[in-house]
């Protein structure tokens, strides 16, 4: 393995950190909000 690659996770690991659809709109919810931005000029 070369220096910086990263070990790539099992199918077990990769299912187990899983997010549901729920959860992902609740971590990530707060990272797309706009409406507070000022106006193009």
């Amino acid at each position: 393995m070369r220096e910086g690659d990263a070990p790539k996770p099992t199918k077990e690991q990769k299912e187990r950190s899983a997010m549901t659809t729920e959860e992902w709109n609740t971590y990530f919810s707060g990272h797309w909000n706009f409406a507070a931005s000022a106006p193009a000029h």
